[in-house]
């Protein structure tokens, strides 16, 4: 039984080692096709600049017998760009944490620091994590030449159409509006910086935090909560929070349509097996189909196999003690010399009665103690 409990564990570091295997290559694959992603964006864009530049320095140097360009094959492709750049090249760095305390949601407003529609506020769309990049609604808007495939599949007549191109989160700033409590005039504010504070007794469908602004006095104060003392065990009022507090985005509601090949409310609440406790859930047959007894992971057997096992064993163990009757006179003889010979004892000095007294004696005399002070028997 212990060789089948060994062979189980042995199948199971091995399934663990091939495991990291595979997650290593899978790891170092995405790495691999991250860095040709990216290179292969930055090799786009250098391309779409010189192209630029090398066309605006002819333009310049032949003045009026510059060449139209925007005829022929490039008449619907001109100023357009490929579908490739929309999108920032993704990061090698962890970025998702990074994301996660910028504290910008689909649905918030901000404000534009860098590009051609800078300073203009708008609304967030999407948020990408794998490039710490966002889209916001109507800006940076590029156009993109599209095939006729992609015309017929999105169900775009025209051959350039615009679409709105990433924006790192460097580049973005969140907006809030805010009711000045002296005044009572709202104006909106650049937030640079954000801090949190976690939620407790939340529902599992809302945010593990919420955000506030650090030294601005809340607009409207909420309600006083109650918690707790951990010391004395009775309610404490907890005031307010004293700073202005950002509300995420209302989330757009999931609209439901019903198919008519979708299964009925109440043919999937009715109990069609009752279990009870006069025999297992199912038929032994089927548990072994879903555990496959025959598996090397197995750890779990019946008591007929374990039965069985230990008998096999203990057969095992009765073949390798040898009878009498088949051990050679040589091996006899070297096991009798072996059991008269007796293993040296020492003798505790500390019990003899008369060594107290000779080392005295040597002492007294200026003699060294004899090496040996115990003997064998």
């Amino acid at each position: 039984m212990q060789k089948v409990l060994g062979r189980s564990q042995q199948a199971a570091k091995q399934a663990a080692r091939r495991a990291r295997a595979r997650t290593d290559k899978t790891v170092y694959e995405l790495k691999k096709q991250r860095r040709r992603q990216s290179v292969d964006w930055n090799r786009k864009q250098s391309e779409l600049f010189k192209s630029a530049r090398k066309r605006l320095k002819e333009d310049w140097e032949l003045g009026p017998l510059a060449p139209k360009r925007d005829v022929g094959e490039m008449e619907e492709k001109w100023c357009t760009i490929h579908a490739a750049l929309l999108h920032q090249p993704p990061s090698g760095k962890k970025t998702g944490a990074a994301m996660e305390r910028m504290n910008i949601r689909a649905g918030d407003r901000v404000v534009m620091l860098a590009g051609r529609d800078r300073g203009k506020i708008g609304t967030v769309n999407s948020i990408s994590t794998g490039n710490a990049s966002l889209t916001v609604k109507d800006l940076n808007m590029r156009e993109v030449f599209l095939q006729e495939w992609m015309r017929e599949e999105d169900g775009f007549p025209q051959a350039v159409h615009g679409y709105p191109a990433d924006v790192p989160m460097k580049h973005v700033r969140l907006i809030h509006e805010y009711r000045d409590p002296d005044t009572g005039l709202s104006r909106d504010i650049i937030v640079e910086e954000i801090k949190t504070m976690p939620v407790r007794n939340r529902m599992p469908d809302e945010p593990r935090y919420e955000r506030y602004i650090e030294g601005l006095p809340a607009s409207e104060l909420e309600d006083s909560t109650t918690k707790i003392d951990e010391e004395t065990g009775k309610k404490v009022e907890v005031p307010p929070f004293p700073w202005e507090k950002i509300p995420w985005p209302e989330k757009t509601g999931y609209q439901h349509e019903d198919h008519p090949d979708d299964t009925l409310r109440i043919t999937v609440e009715a109990k069609t097996f009752i279990p009870t406790l006069h025999g297992p859930p199912m038929p032994p047959n089927v548990l072994d189909e879903l555990r496959n007894r025959y598996s090397k992971f197995r750890t779990r057997h019946t008591s007929e196999y374990i039965a069985r096992k230990e008998a096999e064993g203990s057969e095992e163990e009765a073949r390798k003690v040898i009878p009498d009757w088949m051990i050679q006179p040589s091996k006899a003889l070297r096991e009798q010399a072996k059991n008269r010979k007796k293993p040296a004892t020492r003798i505790d000095i500390m019990e003899d009665e008369g060594f107290l007294e000779r080392l005295g004696q040597m002492m007294s005399e200026g003699r060294p103690p004899a090496k040996r002070l115990a003997h064998n028997a």
